[in-house]
């Protein structure tokens, strides 16, 4: 857990709600037309609903095949930008993202490159559109480009191939390890973000800061990941969300977040994932951030005002929720939410009774009906409940 980052006054009401112990269960696996697991439960002695829902999650990891795919199209792709990439020095290349995060969802899995430049600092317009030659040649003739980034298909996975600047120097490059070489980089470009940046647009660095992401993960527990998950699992079934930008990162944050709340009190995960759901009652006041990476000095004082706040734990300018149109979506999410709350608490209900549960259409069955969209007065005892001491 992240030490004095993130400290509530309120918790929800809600949260408290625990699962009871039921007969158990034993459950069997079907792949569905888009590629997500169906779970079937059935009863088995001295089991909980909770422990089936993390079993759920822990099952929606990619597979052998999938994390083979990743580790092939990463090799692949890192060979050819080597050998033909030319107008620039090349340092390394290096995935990063939920691939090497472990947070990644079966039939939902992406990987992100990083191309380390030498002695080059953005904007990338040229470097990416020679990138974009050299993977439109080779891997994918229907790849395309923006900005930060060439985005392309290598048998049907999804890569983002993002250049960055190099803050390591190359005497060091090639003889430290692979995690000291991503500390070194964060620390570096931090240090010049922060001196040499002019104000406002420091998030042309995102992508050299970006590294120590695999970090922060690798600090979380497993129940961490399994909330994570889920929480993807279930954004990546609502139609609203597919214009979040940075959808995957926002739910990881999200639910890491979800399980240091409901830890203390034991990993839980159904009370981490009500946790999670009820956090979109409160969107607007959503203010998160850790300091791992950076100090909390070192959040620039317009950046802690922002509400809603969800801060990048590797950039201290890059708060998720400003980004776009993110805020609003969030805000969409809603409804959805509390139809899932609804349906988990049927879902219970039923699994106490014996009768088997689709753990798959329970979290992912996102259509709503005109009652799930009315919108109720807000309690008075709620209104302050997203409240965080900074």
């Amino acid at each position: 857990m992240a030490t004095a980052t993130i400290r509530q006054i309120h918790l929800f009401n809600s949260l408290a709600k625990r699962s009871g112990h039921s007969e158990g269960f034993v459950s069997s696996y079907s792949s569905n037309s888009q590629n997500r697991f169906r779970v079937r439960v059935q009863q088995r002695d001295n089991m909980t609903f909770s422990g089936q829902l993390r079993f759920f999650s822990q099952n929606l990891r990619p597979d052998s095949d999938e994390v083979e795919k990743a580790g092939e199209a990463t090799d692949q792709i890192s060979r050819a930008i080597h050998q033909l990439f030319r107008s620039h020095s090349v340092d390394r290349i290096t995935p990063f993202g939920s691939y090497p995060k472990k947070t990644s969802v079966r039939g939902m899995m992406d990987v992100d490159i990083i191309v380390y430049i030498n002695n080059r600092h953005p904007p990338f317009g040229d470097i990416i559109e020679e990138l974009y030659q050299i993977v439109q040649r080779n891997f994918d003739p229907h790849c395309t480009k923006n900005f930060f980034q060439v985005k392309l298909r290598y048998k049907g996975l999804k890569v983002d191939l993002l250049p960055a600047t190099n803050f390591l120097p190359t005497f060091e490059s090639h003889r430290c390890d692979v995690d000291r070489s991503i500390r070194i980089q964060h620390k570096r470009a931090l240090e010049y973000v922060m001196h040499q940046v002019e104000a406002g647009k420091e998030y042309l660095y995102s992508t050299s800061l970006s590294g120590v992401s695999v970090f922060f993960e690798r600090r979380r527990s497993s129940f961490s990941h399994s909330l994570s998950r889920l929480a993807k699992y279930w954004c990546f079934s609502i139609p609203v969300t597919e214009g979040l930008v940075g959808r995957s990162s926002i739910m990881e944050y999200l639910g890491a977040y979800a399980a240091e709340q409901v830890a203390p009190d034991g990993e839980d995960i159904l009370a981490g994932f009500r946790y999670f759901l009820n956090m979109f009652d409160y969107t607007d006041n959503i203010h998160i951030y850790w300091t791992e990476f950076y100090d909390e000095n070192d959040i620039p004082r317009d950046v802690r005002s922002q509400r809603p706040l969800l801060l990048d734990p590797c950039s201290p300018y890059n708060n998720f929720l400003r980004i776009k149109n993110n805020a609003h979506l969030l805000r969409e999410m809603q409804p959805y939410a509390k139809a899932t709350l609804a349906r988990l608490d049927a879902a219970i209900t039923h699994f106490r009774q014996g009768i088997n549960v689709d753990m798959e259409t329970m979290i992912s069955d996102n259509h709503l009906n005109d009652s799930d969209t009315d919108e109720e007065e807000p309690h008075e005892e709620a209104e302050n409940s997203m409240c965080i001491l900074l």
